[in-house]
């Protein structure tokens, strides 16, 4: 996935949820999901493991565009939670479950989108 950071600025057919949320929203479709006798389980898992992969990938992106943009005095006390971050995904995502849009860190406030490639 090719990404891209900037400043924060969402398209409003986005939906944005707190790190927090869409990590326990994961856990309840996981838990669902295992008890469903699913012929498709394993598209299923493949699927969480993806969505998770590309949130966890667009924070450390974050993270790096933060650290290249940001001087370091060598005494910041700068502290990031989970709750400093959010899950930017479209509207469509009801039909589509990997439909991340991008990522946010709210301060300093960043965001950054997640572009698929053309051949997936």
């Amino acid at each position: 996935a090719k990404m891209l950071a900037h400043n924060s600025n969402n398209q409003s057919s986005d939906t944005v949820v707190p790190l927090r949320k869409w990590i326990q929203d994961e856990a309840k479709k996981q838990a669902a999901a295992s008890l469903e006798a699913c012929s498709e389980h394993e598209n299923c898992k493949k699927e969480r493991i993806l969505r998770k992969t590309t949130v966890a990938y667009g924070i450390a992106e974050l993270f790096r565009h933060f650290r290249s943009t940001t001087p370091s005095t060598g005494s910041e006390a700068i502290h990031f939670s989970i709750d400093n971050f959010a899950v930017r995904h479209s509207d469509e995502a009801a039909s589509n479950p990997n439909n991340i849009k991008g990522m946010n860190m709210i301060l300093p406030q960043l965001s950054m989108d997640i572009i698929e490639p053309s051949f997936l």
